[in-house]
């Protein structure tokens, strides 16, 4: 990446960034290869999560198999059959990045190469991308000189 293409009037990629560096940094992640999906269902901003509780769906029944949960067993299904089948469940989370940002005095400092706070805001922008581009939701939280909040959100602005 050359940096006098890629730096802006507001930002020398030493001392400051630009929005327009950070924007950019989207199109690095667009190029990157995802591992492909465990789930095979469509995901719309969702992750299949192991935990049990409310807000499970049904996705289907099968052949009862020993260690299987006896709690779960589909008695309708048994009855019906005459052999033991259980219920399979799976809950749906969104996934959420929380960003933490320091904007304390101390981030004004780094090597020669570039400031610590110019760096924190290029390793922030590509994990964002990274979570938009899996459909998950994006809050940040500003602590030090200048504090602020912005709720999860996935609209990509």
């Amino acid at each position: 990446m050359n940096t006098a293409v890629d730096a802006s009037i507001d930002g020398d990629g030493r001392t400051r960034v630009s929005l327009a560096e950070l924007i950019a940094l989207r199109a690095r992640v667009a190029r990157v290869k995802l591992p492909p999906e465990r789930v095979h269902t469509a995901r719309h901003g969702q992750q299949s999560s192991r935990l049990h509780g409310r807000g499970m769906d049904y996705a289907e029944s099968r052949a009862y198999q020993p260690g299987d949960d006896v709690r779960r067993l589909d008695w309708r299904l048994t009855a019906r059959s005459g052999r033991l089948h259980t219920k399979l469940f799976e809950e749906e989370r969104e996934g959420r990045l929380l960003v933490v940002v320091d904007t304390n005095a101390g981030m004004r400092f780094g090597t020669r190469a570039r400031f610590k706070s110019v760096q924190a805001a290029r390793a922030v922008a590509l994990a964002t991308w990274y979570a938009m581009r899996g459909g998950d939701k994006v809050g940040l939280i500003a602590f030090g000189g200048q504090r602020g909040q912005l709720r999860a959100q996935g609209a990509q602005r």
